[in-house]
C-alpha cells in the first residue's frame, strides 16, 4: 500500500504533542493521542475503500497479514528491551505488574489489563513503562474488530455500487450511538474505566473513517488535503469531551 504523503507531517505533529505533555511543557498533549487514533482510522478506512473500488472485495486475510507485520516485529523489540532492564534492574514495586503488562501488551489487551487493576493513569509513584501501550492495544482492537464492519457494509449486496454512500450513513449511526452512551456511561463509571476503555475511544477512529469515505466521494474536499486532518481532530476531541 502506497503512504498517504500528506498524513506524515501530521503524524510528526501528533508525536510531538504527546512527548511534550510527557515533558510538562504542554499540557494538551491528549489531542496528540486523538490526532493518532483519527488518523488511523482514516488511513485504513482510505485503503479498504480503494482495494473495494478495484477488486470489488477486501481481502481480510491480506489486511490481518499487513497489520501484524507493521505492529509486532516493533513491538517484539520493545517487550525484548523491557525484559532485559526488568531482569537485571528489577524495579521492586511494579516488578509483578511489568510481568503481567507483558502478556497482555502482547495480546493487545493492556487497557483492559489496567481497568481490571484500577491502574490510574494519572497516578503518583513509580510507573510500568507498558502502562503507555493502552493506545496500542485499542488500535490493535479496531483492526481485529473494524474490517469485518467495513466487509459487511461494502457487501450488501443491493447497495454494493453506493457502498461509500452506506458507509457514511452507518458509520454516522454508530458513532452517534457510541458518544451518547460514553456520556450515559459517564455518570456510572470512574474516569480511569472511561479513559481506558476501548468503547469510549473507539469514536475517534470512526470520525476518521467517515473523512476517509467522505474525501474519496466528495472530490472537492479530497482537495482539501491539509484541512482533512484538521477537521477530523475537531471531530473527535468534540466527542470525546465527555471524558
Amino acid at each position: 500500500m502506497k503512504r498517504i504523503k500528506y498524513l506524515d507531517g501530521f503524524r510528526g505533529i501528533a508525536v510531538l504533542m504527546v512527548l511534550l505533555f510527557h515533558f510538562g511543557i504542554f499540557k494538551q498533549g491528549f489531542v496528540g493521542v486523538e490526532l493518532f487514533f483519527v488518523l488511523s482510522g482514516y488511513i485504513i478506512t482510505h485503503f479498504l475503500i480503494i482495494e473495494q473500488g478495484e477488486s470489488h472485495n477486501i481481502n481480510l486475510l491480506s489486511f490481518f497479514r499487513r497489520r501484524i507485520s507493521r505492529i509486532y516485529p516493533p513491538m517484539i523489540v520493545m517487550l525484548g528491551v523491557v525484559i532485559f532492564v526488568f531482569t537485571n534492574l528489577p524495579v521492586i514495586p511494579i516488578i509483578n505488574r511489568v510481568h503481567q503488562e507483558l502478556f497482555y501488551t502482547s495480546i493487545g489487551a493492556v487497557n483492559w489489563y489496567e481497568i481490571a487493576h484500577n491502574s490510574g493513569y494519572w497516578e503518583l509513584g513509580t510507573k510500568s513503562p507498558l502502562l503507555h501501550m493502552w493506545s496500542i492495544a485499542m488500535e490493535m482492537q479496531f483492526y481485529l474488530v473494524y474490517p469485518f464492519y467495513v466487509y459487511l457494509v461494502f457487501n450488501i449486496q443491493k447497495l454494493k455500487n453506493n457502498f461509500r454512500e452506506k458507509y457514511i450513513r452507518s458509520t454516522i449511526i454508530l458513532t452517534t450511538f457510541l458518544v451518547l452512551a460514553t456520556f450515559y456511561c459517564s455518570f456510572h463509571f470512574d474516569f480511569n474505566s472511561l479513559y481506558y476503555s476501548t468503547f469510549s475511544r473507539i469514536s475517534s477512529f470512526l470520525i476518521g473513517g467517515i473523512f476517509a469515505a467522505l474525501s474519496s466521494k466528495y472530490k472537492e474536499l479530497s482537495s482539501k488535503k491539509l484541512l482533512i486532518p484538521s477537521y477530523m481532530v475537531v471531530c473527535a476531541d468534540s466527542a470525546n469531551i465527555l471524558l
